[in-house]
């Protein structure tokens, strides 16, 4: 009954008309419809919320901060083969135990917090989100979420900095996108023509993108990752995944039933950055830095792909900075709803941490 009362107020412009509606009455059942549409408003109030909060305070709380450098933007993005689309990136950490704030503080308490201690430890909850929003381009009904990635951390940081690497991070983590469209399903319409064929093979013959969007995929595995921040103008990490199960079954194209996952193309990432000075404070771009994240699977370099942020924030005659950040993609691992496919893309937006 959900379905249908939400199904009767869809405009005809949403993407449900790329394909027939009695196919998406059945791939989106009730129960994840209602699902996807609760996890929708959770999600993005908590995303909009945090964006807010970093830009008006730097941070809710103490222990409520934003979580990676690169992480928090919004940029508009033009995409090889799509449409032009803003698309939005917010990353943020709870710290449940810390050395440097709270009762975590206090050394008598927790010898790990000693200052004497080899290394100390930090424990906390992380959450990534991304979405498209196809701004007067095409349907996005009215975003697209493309990731969502709870994980729960602990990490170790050394007091000794000439290591090779000054902190160990282990986290669990979820990875998906939200959506509800089963990449198994096939056309079971008797006497249709494309009868018993996977729907994402024929939605893929009508490079409906629209459809692709909405398939459903899923992970969950554990990281584990080392790295070393010797300021904050320059550091480096590499990290490793151990996947316990997911779900990206391909069932279309040439990779159909060649026994592919996720595995194949995200297993192992580096990652580096450098701030270089470009002159006095007082000018107007006195700074640039440089972001690389080059990622490869158990295929290697068969499959690996790279994006590049580049920030240069623009003192204005004020004195005060508009972060301007340049971020290109190239490979696949841009989707995870179409994770194989290789994807060039360029945007320009802000980063809302600098």
């Amino acid at each position: 009954m959900v379905t249908k009362i939400l199904l009767e107020n869809l405009s005809e412009d949403s993407y449900v008309q790329n394909f027939s509606l009695a196919r998406f009455c059945k791939i989106s059942p009730e129960p994840n419809f209602v699902k996807s549409i609760t996890m929708f408003h959770i999600q993005y109030f908590l995303g909009l919320l945090f964006i807010v909060s970093t830009t008006v305070s730097g941070q809710f709380t103490d222990r409520f901060q934003p979580h990676g450098d690169f992480d928090n933007y919004v940029i508009w993005q033009e995409t090889d083969g799509d449409d032009g689309s803003l698309q939005a990136r917010y990353s943020f950490k709870y710290n449940f135990f810390d050395c440097e704030i709270g009762n975590e503080k206090d050394q008598e308490s927790f010898t790990i917090c000693k200052d004497t201690a080899s290394a100390k430890f930090y424990g906390y909850f992380s959450f990534t989100g991304e979405f498209d929003f196809y701004l007067g381009t095409r349907p996005s009904g009215p975003v697209i979420n493309r990731t969502s990635n709870p994980a729960f951390h602990g990490l170790w940081e050394f007091s000794d900095s000439s290591k090779f690497f000054n902190w160990i991070d282990v986290g669990i983590e979820h990875r998906s996108n939200g959506q509800v469209v089963d990449a198994n399903e096939k056309d079971d319409t008797p006497g249709s023509p494309t009868f018993g064929q996977f729907l994402t093979e024929i939605e893929f013959q009508n490079n409906n993108l629209e459809y692709f969007d909405a398939i459903s995929r899923s992970a969950n595995f554990l990281s584990v990752a080392i790295g070393k921040h010797q300021s904050e103008q320059f550091g480096w990490s590499t990290s490793y995944k151990f996947y316990f199960n997911d779900e990206s079954e391909i069932t279309w194209g040439d990779l159909a039933d060649k026994d592919v996952s996720i595995k194949d193309f995200d297993i192992l990432r580096f990652e580096f950055f450098d701030t270089y000075s470009l002159g006095s404070n007082d000018s107007s771009f006195p700074e640039i830095t440089l972001a690389v994240e080059y990622t490869i699977g158990e295929e290697l370099d068969k499959t690996d792909s790279v994006d590049l942020n580049i920030i240069f924030p623009y003192r204005t005659k004020y004195g005060w900075k508009i972060p301007w950040t340049l971020r290109i993609h190239s490979g696949p691992m841009d989707r995870l709803s179409n994770y194989t496919e290789s994807i060039d893309s360029i945007g320009l937006g802000i980063n809302f941490l600098y």
